[in-house]
C-alpha cells in the first residue's frame, strides 16, 4: 500500500526529525568545552575526577563562593559546569540543595547565572545551552527557558550566529510542546523563515507565491476571467496583477469576473498578508535585535 503523507504522518515524520535533532544536541552538550582560562582549566579537570561522595561538598563550596570575591565567583562558575558535566559523566553523582536532588540540567543553569554575573556571557551562554539540550527529546519548560537565556547572552555579545541557533532551538523546542492549532503556525513559521532567521527562505517563498499565482492569473485570463482596465500584456501583466494582489494594494486595473478568479485573488490576499506577517519577525530579530 503506497504511503499517504497526511497532515497526521507529517507531523510523526517532523516530531522524529526533531527528536534526533536534540538527541544530538545533547550528546554535544555532554562534550567538556576547551577552556583557555587557566583557573577554570585546572577547576575542570579537579572536579571532574573528584569523588562520587565529595561532589557534595563542592557544590556547597560553589554556593558558599558565589556571594563571595569576584575571584570566588569565578571559581563558582566553573565548579558549578564542571559538577553538571561529572553528574552527566556518572548518573550516580546525587547532589542535594533544600533536600531536593538537583540534576545535571539544574546544575548547568546555575553556572549559566554564575558566568552571567561576572559578566562572561559567552561561557553563560555555553552553559544555559547545556541545561536546555541534556534531556535531549524529553523537552519541557525548563529547557526553553534556558535556550532562550542561552539566546540573550549570545545577543548581548553580538553572536549573531550562536543567538540565531539558540533561537531556532528555542522554538524548536516550543513547537514539539504545542497544541496542534500552535504547532501548525509554528510549522508554518519554520517553512517559510526558519522561525524569523532566514530573510533568503522567506524570500525563495515569496518568488515561488509569485510564480504560482502569476501561471495562474495568466491561465484566468485566457479564460476571460480577468477583465482589464487597459491591454494585458503576456506574462508582464499576470506577475503585475499577482504584486499587486500580493501586497494587498489593490489598484483595480484588473478585475476578476467569476468566482473561481474570485477565490484565487482571496487566496492570494490571504497568502500575502501571511508572508507581510512572517517577513516582520525577520524584521524584528535582524534589525531590532529582538
Amino acid at each position: 500500500m503506497p504511503c499517504i503523507l497526511t497532515a497526521k504522518n507529517f507531523g510523526r515524520l517532523e516530531g522524529m526529525r526533531l527528536h534526533i535533532s536534540f538527541e544530538k544536541e545533547k550528546r554535544n552538550a555532554e562534550e567538556v568545552p576547551d577552556v583557555e582560562d587557566c583557573v577554570g582549566r585546572s577547576i575542570l579537570s579537579s572536579v571532574l575526577s573528584v569523588e562520587r561522595s565529595k561532589a557534595q561538598l563542592k557544590f556547597d563550596e560553589a554556593a558558599d563562593k558565589r556571594l563571595g570575591t569576584p575571584r570566588d565567583q569565578h571559581e563558582a562558575a566553573y565548579i558549578y559546569l564542571a559538577l553538571g558535566l561529572r553528574q552527566v559523566r556518572n548518573r550516580d553523582v546525587i547532589i542535594q540543595s533544600d533536600g531536593k536532588i538537583v540534576p545535571a540540567t539544574r546544575v548547568f543553569h546555575f553556572a549559566g547565572h554564575a558566568f552571567r554575573e561576572i559578566g562572561q556571557l559567552n561561557r553563560a551562554g555555553d552553559a544555559y545551552w547545556r541545561a536546555g539540550v541534556l534531556n535531549g527529546k524529553n523537552l519541557d519548560n525548563f529547557a526553553i527557558r534556558s535556550l532562550a537565556q542561552a539566546k540573550m547572552c549570545y545577543a548581548e555579545i553580538g553572536e549573531s550566529d550562536k543567538s540565531d541557533r539558540m533561537h531556532r532551538l528555542e522554538w524548536a523546542a516550543r513547537r514539539m510542546l504545542a497544541n496542534w492549532p500552535s504547532r501548525t503556525v509554528l510549522t508554518a513559521w519554520w517553512l517559510t523563515t526558519v522561525y524569523g532567521t532566514s530573510f533568503w527562505w522567506w524570500l525563495g517563498w515569496l518568488f515561488g507565491i509569485i510564480v504560482v499565482f502569476s501561471f495562474e492569473y495568466e491561465g484566468l485570463h485566457e479564460v476571460a476571467a480577468i477583465t482589464q482596465g487597459h491591454p494585458w500584456t503576456r506574462w508582464i501583466s499576470a506577475v503585475y496583477f499577482c504584486i499587486v494582489t500580493t501586497a494587498t494594494v489593490g489598484y483595480g486595473d484588473f478585475t476578476p469576473t467569476n468566482g473561481i478568479a474570485e477565490l484565487v485573488v482571496i487566496i492570494n490576499i490571504v497568502v500575502g498578508y501571511i508572508m507581510l506577517a512572517l517577513g516582520t519577525t525577520i524584521l524584528g530579530r535582524k534589525v531590532l535585535g529582538r
